[in-house]
């Protein structure tokens, strides 16, 4: 359908659940306890924007799948909500919060906005969120999908949309990281999508705990890994972007190669293929 004079309005209920979520993001803070900062009639306004685009011009100006990031390869889409109203916990010192604060880069209520913004399409108008998704499949070149760059699978019906959408897509590998695997949130379709071939999930709470600290932490949380499960975790030594997010010295002082390294045809496929994955907190 394309209409480009229709415009679509969010109404008084989805504005006061906005606002609700507002005032709710300003108390999440960082490590370094900064707080996220987002602005109610900017979202209000970014959301009904995208909307109307998905629905009166088949989504044209709309790009909710990103051409990778500051680690992620440009070949590997990537797909991203708000972190910690989406997810079961918010662990200290969690790198999507750090990235919506107001001091990350400058650009911090940049990046918490249009989290936001699809986290709130992605929950309250679902259809219209994997449809747009779906259109952007559909024109890819792309053969790899890092799904929740940033945020968890919102509800136990936006987990069974995930698998309509992974299974939609059977050539495109999808893999995310998610902590309802380890508590469990009543999603029965999660079991169905641990278990397509075109899918990998890793467990971001592994053995109950959080999958980041320093180098002794690692170690023994790799050992605890091994002993209880079986498996072997990787741990993380990929770099970032120089000309993106970090440069090359605080690459390499958290442990990466300063390069950017993760997905695509030539780099690493850990987060592909491994149900693991251990990360050095960044200083």
């Amino acid at each position: 359908m394309k209409n480009e004079n229709k415009t679509f309005t969010l109404n008084d209920n989805d504005k006061a659940v906005i606002a609700a979520d507002v005032k709710r993001v300003f108390n999440i803070k960082d490590y370094k306890g900064d707080g996220i900062v987002i602005d109610f009639d900017s979202v209000v306004a970014k959301i009904e924007k995208a909307v109307s685009d998905i629905l009166y011009n088949n989504g044209r100006k709309t790009n909710i799948l990103q051409d990778g990031n500051g680690k992620i390869d440009d070949s590997v889409l990537c797909q991203a909500i708000f972190p910690v109203i989406s997810c079961p916990c918010h662990c200290a010192g969690c790198y999507a919060v750090n990235a919506c604060t107001k001091k990350f880069n400058g650009i911090g209520r940049q990046t918490a906005e249009a989290w936001y913004k699809w986290y709130f399409i992605e929950k309250y108008y679902r259809d219209v969120y994997f449809m747009q998704v779906k259109r952007e499949l559909e024109k890819t070149h792309s053969s790899e999908c890092r799904w929740h760059v940033s945020g968890d699978f919102i509800d136990s019906d936006d987990c069974t949309a995930c698998l309509d959408l992974f299974k939609t897509f059977p050539n495109i590998k999808f893999y995310t990281y998610t902590k309802r695997d380890a508590v469990r949130d009543n999603m029965p379709a999660l079991d169905e999508i641990i278990n397509l071939d075109n899918v990998n999930i890793v467990d971001s709470l592994p053995c109950g705990k959080k999958n980041y600290g320093d180098n002794e932490y690692l170690e023994k949380l790799a050992a605890l890994v091994k002993e209880k499960t079986g498996i072997t975790a990787v741990v993380c030594n990929c770099g970032t972007d120089i000309e993106k997010t970090f440069n090359k010295e605080h690459s390499k002082k958290n442990g990466g190669d300063g390069q950017k390294y993760c997905g695509g045809k030539d780099g690493c496929k850990a987060c592909r293929d491994c149900k693991y994955i251990l990360f050095r907190e960044h200083k």
